[in-house]
Order: structure tokens, then C-alpha cells, then sequence
């Protein structure tokens, strides 16, 4: 096992906040995130820089078809309409930071992910 040097932990570290600081804010600071869209914007944020879940997303875009990488992890069965409408619902991914979306577009968006979300929780207590 190759272990890192306290040097090579600094530098890893320096860099991660020297591309923060270089990112508009939107993009890195969620402070002014409403509480009910935090969860979302963590990761609307993080799916804008996983390479797997861009190509997925223009895939699906491109075809209706979800995940066509097999590295890259499938959710529940009952997530997958969830996955699915997320990016659906936001047309602007990944071009535009999540904040830079009007509140009041998101808060519509993810009131709908919610209520989609709810159902599919619903259907797996009927599972069980």
C-alpha cells in the first residue's frame, strides 16, 4: 500500500482549495442555499464534475436510456425514475451552477422530486 507524505497530503489539499477559490462562488459556497434544496444542490454540484454521470446524462438526453456505462453504479430500482428526473427537470445540467438557477424554478423542481420521491418510498413499504 502506497502511503502519502504529510508534504503530498498539503499539496493535494492546496490544490482542491485553490480550485474552490478560483470558481465562481455559486459553485462552491452553498451557504445561501435554502434548507430545502441543500440536499439537491450537494448533488446537482458533485454530479457536474463526475465525468461517469455527465456521459450518462448526455446519453440519456440523447437516447431516453439511463446509465449507459456499467461502471457506473445503477440505483435502486425505484430510484432510477428519480435519477432520471432530476436531470430531466433541470435542462441547464451541467452548464449552469444549481444556484445560479432562480430560487423559484428550483423550489418548483425540487418540490417535484420530493412528491416522486415520496411515491417511490410508498411503493417500496408495499414491497415489503
Amino acid at each position: 500500500m502506497k502511503y502519502k507524505t504529510s508534504q503530498q497530503k498539503k499539496v493535494k489539499k492546496a490544490t482542491h482549495i485553490i480550485r474552490a477559490i478560483t470558481r465562481p462562488r455559486e459553485e462552491w459556497d452553498f451557504g445561501s442555499c435554502p434548507k430545502k434544496q441543500y440536499r439537491i444542490c450537494e448533488i446537482y454540484e458533485h454530479a457536474r464534475e463526475n465525468q461517469l454521470v455527465l456521459q450518462a446524462v448526455k446519453h440519456l438526453r440523447e437516447t431516453g436510456v439511463w446509465n449507459p456505462d456499467p461502471n457506473l453504479p445503477v440505483p435502486e430500482y425505484c430510484y432510477r425514475p428519480l435519477v432520471i428526473k432530476m436531470f430531466q427537470l433541470f435542462p441547464e445540467f451541467p452548464t449552469t451552477p444549481f444556484l445560479k438557477i432562480p430560487n423559484e424554478v428550483r423550489e418548483q423542481r425540487v418540490q417535484e422530486l420530493k412528491q416522486l420521491h415520496q411515491e417511490c418510498a410508498c411503493r417500496i413499504i408495499k414491497l415489503n
